[in-house]
């Protein structure tokens, strides 16, 4: 009788544990997707550069404008670069925390994700390209399998 209750302290206890953090992770999702809402945004509308009117008499300055237009053109796509990584990973922890909250609440799964907070977002990051890789890894076709059925050279 004694094991009984302690089962049932442990299980409420799990469904506990369980339920909190899927409410986590409900709330941490759809702060991710207004955060996935602004980076794309921010990839789509590309900062804009103010120009000096252009006239003959402005050409000197239309060169002073024209080398800093170039460097700066470096740095945005430097930092277009890591908008788009960023965003690839922001899109793979949504996918993440979207499949995790399919799981009953008292799934051990549940238990493996990182804290479902704003300061775990690495953590977070890193679980989930873990799980999009297993999810999306490249899986290598059999030599001899049906998909591969008399055509041994496909």
């Amino acid at each position: 009788m004694g094991d009984d209750f302690g089962d049932a302290a442990e299980d409420a206890q799990l469904e506990l544990e369980g339920a909190r953090k899927m409410k986590q992770l409900r709330e941490y999702h759809g702060k991710l997707v207004r955060l996935a809402y602004a980076v794309e945004s921010e990839v789509s509308h590309p900062h804009v550069s103010l120009m000096p009117d252009p006239t003959s008499g402005n050409t000197v300055a239309m060169m002073e404008w024209a080398d800093r237009w170039n460097a700066e053109q470096q740095q945005r796509e430097e930092r277009a670069e890591n908008v788009q990584a960023y965003a690839r990973r922001l899109h793979h922890l949504i996918q993440a925390c979207e499949n995790a909250l399919e799981y009953p609440v008292t799934h051990p799964y549940l238990r493996q994700i990182p804290e479902p907070t704003i300061a775990h977002t690495p953590a977070l990051m890193d679980w989930a390209d873990s799980w999009h890789v297993l999810q999306h890894g490249y899986v290598m076709r059999s030599t001899w399998g049906l998909d591969r059925a008399r055509n041994m050279f496909c």
